[in-house]
């Protein structure tokens, strides 16, 4: 089981970056805490990629059953854009481009073989970061877990305006030898929870 916090905004990464270290330096006895069952990867410095740990026997499959409080923030995190469930042999392509400076922001992308969208739209967070809302009053809205004095799990929001951030004009142009590969891409980018002013930087 592998995800990692989504890089588009930075100001919302560090605020689930920190709910998770929260989370994951909990007691392991204690139901809310995912130390006994998740870790960063050390080869990662930003510390956004996890990873399940070998002894936990953690996987897509049994996630369910081991740790529905997981499953449960992945879900959320997941539809409300700030996490990627993806596999790390997936996520390696864009990183290694990021790290050699031959992907960054403003770059313009060519996926030849973008389906099922994990690369492309991990590729897309690098090129167009902070992509601006075509309403520049528009706000983001971001529901985070909290772990109060108690360690209970509270829900609290985080309003961050998009009116001060200036669009990047990176871009990905997503093709696939299969039409239903791409139909299925597009159905991917638009589950993604990903805002329309970063989505719209897609050429398919």
């Amino acid at each position: 089981l592998t995800f990692r916090i989504r890089q588009h905004d930075p100001s919302i990464s560090k605020q689930l970056a920190i709910t998770l270290e929260s989370l994951h330096r909990n007691d392991k006895h204690d139901d809310k805490s995912f130390s006994h069952l998740i870790c960063p990867v050390s080869y990662d410095p930003t510390q956004s990629i996890y990873q399940s740990l070998p002894n936990s026997k953690l996987s897509k499959s049994n996630l369910s059953k081991v740790s529905p409080q997981l499953k449960d923030f992945l879900v959320t995190h997941s539809m409300n854009g700030t996490l990627a469930r993806q596999e790390l042999g997936s996520m390696l392509p864009v990183l290694c481009l990021s790290a050699v400076g031959a992907m960054g922001p403003g770059s313009k992308v060519l996926d030849l073989c973008a389906s099922p969208g994990s690369k492309t739209m991990q590729a897309l967070e690098i090129v167009a970061p902070w992509a601006a809302d075509d309403d520049a009053a528009a706000t983001t809205t971001l529901t985070k877990q909290k772990v109060d004095s108690k360690d209970d799990i509270t829900n609290t929001s985080i309003n961050k305006s998009n009116s001060s951030s200036k669009p990047w004009k990176g871009k990905v142009i997503a093709n696939d030898v299969h039409p239903g590969r791409l139909a299925s891409l597009q159905d991917a980018v638009a589950r993604s929870g990903l805002p329309t002013s970063l989505t719209s930087h897609v050429t398919y």
